[in-house]
């Protein structure tokens, strides 16, 4: 089992915590029981079943935003920086989420290169649970890192 740093009541297995504002986001919470959770919290609705909170931090320190995608409950979390400011930036935020997610999750299951200085990583926590890291070049730079719940 894997138990978020912060806290070690709370199970990544039963959810994600945020560390500001101080919030546990259980993966079987419903969409009114998000909004009520959020509803203080820079939080909107992008598109149907897809809310976006803006201005938190996670892993102990990583400032960032999140988007939150509900089937009946969550099916996953996108984790995301405010902006890049050229490649640079691009670096620097993978590295600090590398460095965190390999402190709360270990070195992750799968590994391979993938972009310049980026690697596409995978952490498989359970059968339910799979965080997924990445740079890809789509349009320009695009980092992402999401935390699937199935």
């Amino acid at each position: 089992m894997f138990y978020h740093k912060n806290n070690n009541q709370t199970d990544i297995l039963k959810g994600l915590q945020i560390d500001e504002p101080m919030i546990f986001l259980p993966w079987d919470i419903d969409e009114n029981g998000f909004i009520d959770m959020f509803k203080n919290h820079n939080m909107s609705l992008v598109v149907e079943k897809y809310y976006f909170v803006r201005d938190v931090t996670i892993f102990d320190n990583s400032h960032c935003n999140i988007g939150v995608t509900f089937d009946k409950m969550i099916r996953k979390v996108g984790i995301s920086r405010n902006n890049y400011e050229g490649y640079d930036a691009y670096v620097k935020s993978f590295a600090e989420f590398q460095i965190a997610l390999i402190r709360e999750f270990g070195q992750p299951n799968k590994l391979e290169k993938a972009l310049n200085d980026f690697e596409s990583c995978e952490w498989r926590i359970s059968d339910s649970i799979k965080i997924y890291h990445y740079v890809m070049d789509r349009f320009g730079l695009e980092e992402h890192l999401y935390i699937e719940h199935s």
